[in-house]
């Protein structure tokens, strides 16, 4: 399960790193676009990823605030051409 959840959390991560091209770097913090430990994890050997429920809420929540601005800078480029 651990597996399934760590594909996930990546392809949340990789749809993030994205909108942040876009955007700017500096758009989203830095802990939404790098991987973050689990619970008692050491930082030299990161071995487990954070995959909780409140970790995804979070990414999705900072996505959906993500497409949002994308969508209203599409829409403000639309209005000026």
């Amino acid at each position: 399960m651990y597996h399934t959840k760590l594909e996930q959390l990546n392809a949340l991560t990789n749809r993030l790193s994205a909108i942040a091209r876009t955007l700017g770097a500096e758009y989203f913090a830095l802990d939404v676009i790098e991987p973050t430990l689990a619970l008692g994890e050491s930082p030299t050997d990161p071995a487990c990823r954070d995959v909780t429920p409140e970790r995804f809420l979070k990414l999705e929540k900072e996505l959906v605030r993500g497409k949002t601005e994308v969508v209203c800078l599409f829409v403000v480029f639309a209005t000026f051409t």
